[in-house]
């Protein structure tokens, strides 16, 4: 596929872009986050692509069922893509009119297998939209099957609210930082103020373009942060001194939370694996103007060696928490794959307790919402290190406010 830069229109970028975007994801396992990030040429139209393949996956289920019933064998799987994003942009985009999308669609497949795949595109998309199919939102219409089933064993009373929220477009949310006062009227603000929030300031934002242009941002008086972020920091009780140490902190976001419960006595160690997300840090550290005294680091979370007072381990996860930011993470889910989450997570967790000095604290999170991953593994973990206790745990589950995330802090005993 050609970069959206190359396209003939913006319409024909987005759509090419969104096809490669579904091609890099089954074929190379890689994030849509991880595929935007790949090219420059994709960031002129990185909100309009993401916002494309993302309504595919809340979507997924339904337009790929239509699809099947309308296909007598299944074509060649860039093909496919484009039927999907086409479907998928005539039957739930508000920024594209559906003839627009089928012809634009039609264009493509021409250009890419021939006159004969264009005929077929058009003809399966006419059809589907003349039968002006409609989605009945329930769990079994929308979610994966294997989330249905766990969702449905482990939540029964949440299954329907969850189906309802992955079906949703998550806020735009944001928190100012310092002493800095949003100014809720240029941006349609709406303060969230939710039990764990305080004393950080988040807001609901009307006018998101707005925002993203805004000096406020530029100047760093302004951070893009889910109200749900705030859920472990809110747990720790800080003098101001402590050593810290965030094993897993790319972008930073918690992490510049802690920075402002320091003071100039205080120190951070802020480390993560991917050296490009550790830019991005750096980016935000720098735009923010953190004056305390710290280090960012490159290294696998299990080679950080030292003592610290508090140790943060916000491990890699499963995101069944932030579905609607990422819906595609739902459609990655297998029990194999959490088993092997959960074995990371303990394994992360058992070095972090070794970074602890005696009285320290140990503060676990994720983003997500499964058992697996939080009270069970934070149960498991106690009972084989008797040196630690549990002082609180806390989960959030996603609504109209926040992401769902979790988060247990513990403290090593003085023996």
């Amino acid at each position: 596929m050609k970069t959206p830069g190359m396209a003939a229109t913006p319409a024909a970028a987005i759509l090419e872009a969104s096809v490669t975007a579904l091609e890099w994801w089954e074929s190379k396992n890689l994030s849509i986050d991880d595929f935007l990030e790949s090219d420059a040429a994709l960031q002129e139209y990185r909100r309009s692509i993401a916002g494309t393949v993302f309504l595919y996956f809340r979507n997924k289920l339904f337009i790929d069922r239509l699809l099947k019933r309308r296909l007598v064998q299944r074509p060649r799987q860039e093909l496919l893509h484009i039927l999907r994003i086409a479907l998928t942009q005539a039957l739930f985009s508000t920024s594209i009119a559906p003839e627009v999308a089928v012809s634009v669609a039609v264009d493509a497949a021409e250009m890419k297998s021939g006159k004969g795949a264009a005929g077929l595109v058009n003809a399966v998309l006419r059809r589907i939209l003349e039968e002006a199919p409609r989605l009945i939102i329930e769990p079994k219409n929308v979610l994966p099957k294997p989330i249905f089933h766990r969702w449905k064993q482990l939540m029964p009373k949440k299954i329907n609210l969850m189906a309802g929220e992955f079906m949703s477009t998550p806020a735009f949310t944001c928190r100012d930082t310092g002493d800095f006062r949003l100014d809720a009227g240029k941006f349609k603000a709406e303060p969230v103020e939710l039990e764990f929030t305080a004393p950080y300031r988040f807001y609901r934002i009307g006018e998101p373009g707005k925002l993203l242009d805004s000096n406020e941002l530029n100047n760093g008086e302004i951070y893009i942060q889910d109200p749900a972020t705030a859920l472990p920091v809110s747990m720790l009780e800080l003098n101001g001194d402590e050593k810290v140490c965030d094993l897993c902190a790319a972008p930073g976001g918690k992490t510049l939370m802690i920075a402002e419960k320091l003071s100039g006595r205080g120190f951070l160690l802020v480390n993560d694996r991917s050296a490009r997300r550790q830019e991005q840090t750096r980016a935000n550290f720098d735009r923010l103007k953190v004056t305390i005294p710290y280090e960012i680091s490159v290294a696998d979370a299990l080679d950080v060696r030292g003592e610290f007072d508090v140790v943060v381990c916000d491990v890699p996860c499963s995101n069944t928490g932030v579905f609607r930011r990422r819906p595609d993470a739902l459609w990655r889910f297998t029990e194999e794959h959490l088993k092997e989450l959960t074995a990371l997570q303990m394994k992360i967790l058992g070095h972090a307790a070794k970074l602890v000095k005696p009285g320290g604290r140990l503060l676990y999170s994720t983003c997500s919402i499964d058992p697996d991953e939080n009270g069970l593994l934070v149960a498991e973990f106690l009972k084989s290190h008797g040196l630690f206790s549990l002082i609180k745990q806390r989960q959030c589950y996603p609504d109209r406010y926040c992401d769902g995330a979790y988060t247990a802090l513990m403290i090593r005993n003085i023996q």
